[in-house]
């Protein structure tokens, strides 16, 4: 850590206890460099440093780095603060053409906050300031270079691009649904699931028994919206391409629930006026469904 902190002009020891005084964290690039080299694997030159922290200590780290040559390049205010999104500024500063952002926080634990939400297990890689080592949660799966989305749904664009950053580093997805196939009910063929979810925010995964079927929600929901029956005690039912019906609250978890994986779990059959099975829709994260009991996939 020391070399690399060099770079940004900045004393390992000073810059250190800094971060032990103001609660903050150093994740990703940075600490994850580090961590590579120190165990052998190829590394990179990160593109800049990430420095988490209480809100109230963002001017005094500021301070610091201007201290230590640094100049303010943006400072960016989100619009909307609360409870579930508390970052409540980012700064941007910059040494010799290398970066640090500082983002603050409403609360005070730094670290909690980037352990519920940070997206990919690679990025939370940290300095830990008490030992002066790079860790990571993951060690042996960073040793074979892989990664896995952390949050119990699908990447957002920005964390789509993340992930291809660091798969430009040489990482590859290391996810629970890896190897496992799905039928793609548009294109027609089958695609590996884990890969498939990772594409785009819109791609769920629907299990009927032992099939797992890749979709894309808008596409599903308009296909439901355009075979709707009429029935006089259950309103609307909706049919699925593969013929099961859903009510429309059911129907509507698509639009409702971010998933990314559906299981339709069968409710009654109904005999009048004609013969339907009627389905009930259950949404799961990732590791949920691969924690589930009883699971056949």
């Amino acid at each position: 850590m020391e070399s690399l902190l060099a770079r940004y002009g900045l004393p390992e020891g000073a810059f250190r206890t800094l971060l032990q005084e103001c609660n903050g964290c150093l994740i990703g690039s940075g600490p994850l460099a580090v961590y590579l080299a120190l165990q052998g694997l190829p590394s990179f030159s990160p593109r800049d440093l990430e420095v988490w922290l209480p809100e109230a200590q963002i001017s005094t780290v500021t301070a610091f780095l201007i201290q230590h040559g640094h100049h303010l390049v943006s400072v960016y205010v989100p619009p909307c603060i609360h409870r579930t999104q508390p970052i409540v500024v980012v700064e941007t500063l910059e040494f010799d053409s290398l970066r640090i952002r500082l983002t603050g926080l409403l609360c005070t634990e730094a670290w909690n906050y980037l352990f519920d939400t940070c997206d990919w297990s690679v990025r939370l890689t940290w300095w830990n300031t008490e030992t002066g080592d790079c860790e990571t949660l993951w060690p042996e799966e960073l040793l074979r270079m892989e990664m896995h989305f952390r949050l119990p749904r699908a990447p957002t664009a920005q964390e789509r691009t993340r992930r291809h950053y660091y798969e430009a580093l040489g990482f590859r997805l290391a996810h629970p649904l890896r190897g496992v196939s799905a039928f793609d009910l548009i294109a027609y063929e089958e695609v590996d699931a884990a890969t498939f979810l990772c594409e785009d925010t819109d791609h769920r995964l629907l299990c009927m028994g032992d099939q797992l079927y890749a979709v894309r929600c808008t596409e599903m929901l308009a296909y439901l919206e355009e075979h709707g029956t009429p029935h006089p005690t259950m309103g609307v039912l909706y049919s699925l391409p593969t013929k099961q019906f859903l009510s429309e609250f059911h129907k509507e978890a698509f639009r409702r629930e971010s998933g990314p994986i559906f299981e339709l779990v069968f409710d009654s059959m109904l005999t009048e006026p004609s013969a339907l099975s009627v389905y009930r829709v259950r949404a799961y994260g990732v590791e949920e469904w691969c924690a589930r009991p009883c699971k056949k996939i």
